[in-house]
């Protein structure tokens, strides 16, 4: 096993021009399988001529990693096409002073279009200190490290919920929830009666407006909307949960409730 040594930054503008320079390119697609967190891994695809399978763990500079190369393109493809989140982008590699390093640069295609990368890859496989200053290029205008809250997974699953929305391009507000970090979640989950609402509220007093709730989606189909979640699948639920959130997306604290009690209503599938 190897380790991936690599930092990150969220590109805020740039001299776009050097895209039309003859850089070497490739157009590579990706797709994320969930394992078990933190363990998860990728099949990407590169100019749809080279496949390899790639397991990562953890976060941060410094990430175990293993690489095999898969040998049938249609096997990678239906990997790629039965993944949880993918997403597309052509790869630039502009020329950099570092010798120990390559630098490279992510233009992701729709719906993440407009949104930029810059990575720097370390060749050394093992485990090394993440280096106290990178030498932004001149091109670039502006940058934000985000090496410890972003990674390209995050922005699969991203344009995963874009794609369920009908979001065709990167909103200012997405955008903002990049450079704001790794935002927490806090998930309340039990039976009827278990104290859940009691919590939330004790949870809203202290926060205030720093936090965002998202209201109880098994309260309202059942008390306000009449609906017997015997009688209905749980899809129901997460559909209406879906809509709560994309009304209420806040670069804050979210409160999540509900999902994983499906069950206490579906007693056929205990």
């Amino acid at each position: 096993m190897g380790f991936e040594n690599e930092k990150r930054f969220l590109v805020r503008s740039m001299d776009r021009s050097i895209f039309s320079t003859g850089l070497k390119k490739e157009s590579i697609q990706q797709g994320y399988f969930e394992i078990m967190d933190p363990k998860r891994f990728r099949i990407r695809i590169t100019e749809g001529e080279e496949a390899e399978i790639t397991f990562k763990e953890g976060a941060g500079f410094s990430r175990p990693e293993n690489n095999f190369q898969v040998i049938d393109l249609n096997l990678a493809r239906v990997l790629l096409l039965n993944s949880n989140h993918k997403l597309k982008k052509i790869r630039y590699f502009p020329e950099y002073p570092a010798t120990d390093a390559i630098f490279m640069i992510d233009v992701f295609e729709s719906p993440l279009t407009n949104l930029i990368f810059a990575e720097l890859e370390y060749r050394d496989t093992g485990i090394i200190s993440p280096p106290k200053y990178v030498e932004k290029p001149s091109w670039i205008y502006e940058w934000k490290d985000i090496t410890d809250s972003i990674s390209n997974y995050h922005i699969a699953r991203m344009a995963t919920e874009m794609r369920i929305l009908g979001e065709t391009k990167l909103s200012a507000q997405r955008y903002n929830y990049l450079l704001a970090g790794r935002l927490f979640k806090i998930i309340l989950t039990g039976g009827p009666c278990s104290g859940k609402s009691k919590i939330m509220e004790k949870i809203k007093e202290k926060m205030g407006n720093k936090i965002q709730c998202v209201p109880e989606v098994a309260r309202i189909l059942i008390s306000q909307v009449g609906i017997n979640p015997k009688n209905n699948p749980r899809r129901t639920f997460l559909d209406l949960q879906v809509d709560q959130l994309s009304d209420r997306q806040q670069n804050v604290l979210g409160t999540q409730r509900a999902v994983f009690d499906g069950n206490v209503f579906d007693i056929q599938t205990l």
